[in-house]
């Protein structure tokens, strides 16, 4: 493969269809393999919006493994766009990916997407949030507790509210 030819296929699938053939997935399976070997940054913004919410769970493993070649200052700001993006497939991915890009930039988005009205996202949302820590996060987290109501989510947002006890006993 040829990194023109595995761009090529992550614009011409912006996103993948809603219900890909195991053909389709198995290319891109091999194009995520091909940026594992040959990181290429205009890669990592095709790669997010490339997410489709009915893909298979090993797609958002092949998504991260591919941009986890890459320094943080070149994924976060793409992570940040694609945090807003229209597909909530994309953003669920965005979320998901933030856990292995911490960084300040990326705690207002996700602080948005504590809003979604799926759990799911929200989930990966906080626990994002958590790989970032701070006092923010904190606040974020009891804000959103107040108004929370899938228990997974309670369960992300009560350890990073607690996170803050378990550093006072370090001290």
């Amino acid at each position: 493969m040829e990194l023109e030819d595995a761009l090529n296929f992550l614009r011409e699938n912006q996103p993948l269809p809603d219900d890909p053939d195991p053909q389709l997935l198995q290319r891109f399976g091999e194009v995520c393999l091909f940026f594992c070997e040959n990181a290429h940054p205009e890669c990592i913004p095709l790669l997010l919006n490339a997410c489709n919410i009915f893909n298979e769970p090993s797609f958002y493993d092949s998504i991260n493994a591919a941009l986890s070649h890459f320094p943080k200052e070149l994924v976060v700001p793409h992570l940040v766009a694609a945090c807003k993006a229209s597909y909530p497939s994309i953003r669920l991915i965005s979320a998901d990916v933030a856990s292995h890009f911490p960084h300040a930039l990326l705690v207002e988005p996700l602080e948005e997407l504590m809003q979604e009205g799926v759990p799911i996202i929200r989930m990966t949302a906080a626990a994002a949030l958590e790989c970032i820590g701070g006092q923010d996060v904190i606040a974020i987290a009891r804000q959103a507790q107040v108004t929370e109501t899938d228990d997974d989510v309670l369960e992300i947002l009560w350890d990073i509210i607690h996170s803050e006890d378990e550093h006072k006993d370090e001290d």
